[in-house]
């Protein structure tokens, strides 16, 4: 008696216990067999990454799975480079991975975008021309006082680059009072040099040819003239593809044999490139 139930309890047991095991877990992202590195879609030929959540839309009959990179290389199947490398980042389900548009060949980053657009604005090429009007201010060495007056300049010349700009360049000071008029001015060979080639800050330096005349109602007029110098800075407002306004602080000065005078000029002139 104690056989056949032995017997019995053989036989009924292992149906027993599979019906009591607890049902197969729905397949996630990450649910694959061990030693799985890659799933393939054997539709389109392209594989990704182990955890990548577009792989759990890929349907089963199409699901292959891969411990090899090379063995699907060998297949001929593609990678994909949809997800990210890092995968604690991604989700634990099938949850859509927002895709950056990919940036078409020869598109430029937003950052040489930004780089060229500031390039674009402060663009200095060819020819450039400039000419500027505001107050002088006059001293000298045996002067007593300052004297204020219009004063002005003009300048042209070429581009050597976006910093640099060579040319010549003329600057002026008159003053007329009592029946005297007193003119200094200057002739010289002038660089303009910017500090940044996308920006509208320079600096402006210039040696040549310095004048000074006197003239005095009813007795005549002297000119003198001698070393020239110059020295100032300045900053380009672009309002137009080529023009800019251009406020300036100029120091001019005349050296003669006899006298000398030195000239302090702030103003606003119009550039062109």
């Amino acid at each position: 008696m104690r056989s056949f139930a032995l017997i019995l309890f053989a036989s009924v047991a292992p149906s027993v216990i599979a019906s009591q095991e607890p049902a197969p877990r729905p397949v996630l992202v990450d649910d694959v067999p061990q030693g799985t590195n890659w799933v393939a879609n054997a539709r389109t030929r392209i594989y990704y990454r182990v955890g990548c959540p577009i792989t759990a839309s890929i349907p089963a009959a199409d699901k292959l799975y891969y411990k090899s990179e090379s063995s699907l290389e060998s297949a001929g199947f593609t990678k994909s480079d949809e997800c990210d490398a890092n995968l604690s980042q991604w989700p634990s389900a099938a949850v859509p991975v927002p895709q950056t548009p990919p940036i078409a060949e020869g598109t430029p980053s937003p950052e040489q975008a930004a780089k060229k657009s500031a390039q674009a604005k402060h663009r200095r090429s060819g020819f450039w021309f400039n000419g500027g009007l505001g107050y002088g201010s006059l001293g000298c060495d045996d002067c007593s006082r300052r004297e204020g007056a219009l004063s002005g300049g003009l300048a042209l010349g070429g581009t050597v680059s976006q910093k640099v700009l060579l040319g010549v360049g003329s600057n002026g000071w008159a003053k007329s009072e009592g029946g005297t008029e007193l003119t200094v001015g200057t002739l010289l060979a002038v660089i303009r040099f910017y500090t940044s080639g996308t920006g509208g800050f320079f600096l402006l330096g210039g040696l040549g040819v310095g004048s000074i005349r006197a003239e005095v109602s009813g007795f005549g007029s002297d000119t003198e003239t001698g070393y020239g110098a110059l020295v100032g800075l300045g900053y380009d407002i672009r309002v137009g593809n080529n023009v800019s306004l251009t406020p300036f602080w100029n120091g001019f000065a005349a050296s003669t044999t006899s006298a000398d005078a030195n000239v302090g000029q702030l103003g606003l002139g119009v550039t062109i490139h």
